[in-house]
């Protein structure tokens, strides 16, 4: 079966949100799908999901209801109150509105918006893991399938 990018997409809408981390700098993680454990080296123990939405080199912005709640230029404790929004939430859909732009509606009207302007071309937005394959996103290249 050969998959496009559009239909790795789809592996991750419509499946609820159980995990948001802020990561290094402004990076965000959404873990979906079935929990995963994994071993870190000191031996704790962490999950993720087995469909897994890292949100990497781009500002962003949070709208619930068309207001903006939160940007990645937030502190941290700000921050890691409000991801708590995404809990339970599902992609409906994730569409380029320009090359610099990227918008992720989520339900509940809650949006999060992907802005490339200070990075450089070839920087990906953000990187789709799921079971049946992978894709980023950046502005040279716009979606790509990760082998």
């Amino acid at each position: 079966m050969i998959l496009d990018s559009e239909k790795i997409l789809q592996q991750a809408l419509k499946t609820p949100i159980w995990q948001v981390k802020k990561g290094h700098g402004s990076f965000l993680t959404f873990d979906m799908g079935e929990k995963i454990s994994g071993n870190k080296k000191d031996g704790t123990i962490f999950y993720s999901g087995s469909i897994h939405l890292w949100i990497y080199m781009c500002d962003w912005k949070v709208l619930s209801n068309g207001k903006e709640i939160l940007q990645s230029g937030d502190d941290d404790s700000t921050m890691n109150i409000a991801l708590n929004i995404f809990a339970n939430k599902e992609i409906v859909s994730i569409m380029e509105k320009t090359d610099n732009i990227i918008k992720i509606e989520f339900t509940d009207k809650l949006v999060l918006t992907l802005i490339g302007d200070d990075y450089e071309e070839n920087d990906d937005f953000f990187h789709l893991y799921t079971p049946v394959g992978n894709v980023s996103y950046n502005k040279e290249f716009g979606l790509v399938l990760d082998h």
